[in-house]
């Protein structure tokens, strides 16, 4: 009985130890993509201060193709410097991005054979970024409600 009691317990702790590992290589690898050094391209005129607001409107893809890639949207991104970014989602998933914390969300992204786009764009503009406000656009509770 005892022996049942110990198969048992290993068999149950099982998914959550691969779970932590898969968790764990899904950060390492988007730590390494927010590390990378960028080309820069910067405009000349983005020195300078206008009194002007400009609201850039990119449009982008969930997941990498062979022709689009991440650091595509990220160059551009960076040589916009935007102040703000709205990012598709309720309030509490995007604080949930901003601090890592979307667990399920990573899980499912680390078992998926291509990369996302959106989420690790934004987290390593943030990271080279810090004054950047990242904001949510959505209707509240959509995700309740789906």
């Amino acid at each position: 009985m005892k022996g049942m009691k110990n198969i048992t317990i290993i068999l149950l702790s099982f998914p959550i130890v691969i779970s932590i590992g898969v968790l764990a290589k899904y950060n390492i690898q988007l730590d390494n993509f927010i590390g990378q050094e960028s080309n820069k391209h910067l405009n000349e005129s983005s020195n300078l201060i206008t009194p002007k607001t400009e609201v850039h409107i990119v449009g982008t893809v969930h997941f990498e193709t062979d022709s689009i890639k991440r650091h595509h949207f990220y160059n551009y991104l960076d040589r916009i410097s935007p102040s703000v970014i709205l990012f598709e989602g309720d309030s509490n998933a995007v604080k949930k991005i901003a601090k890592r914390t979307d667990y399920f969300s990573q899980l499912i992204d680390a078992f998926k054979s291509v990369k996302r786009v959106e989420k690790p764009i934004v987290l390593k503009y943030l990271e080279h970024h810090p004054h950047c406000l990242l904001l949510p656009y959505e209707w509240e509770l959509r995700v309740k409600y789906h």
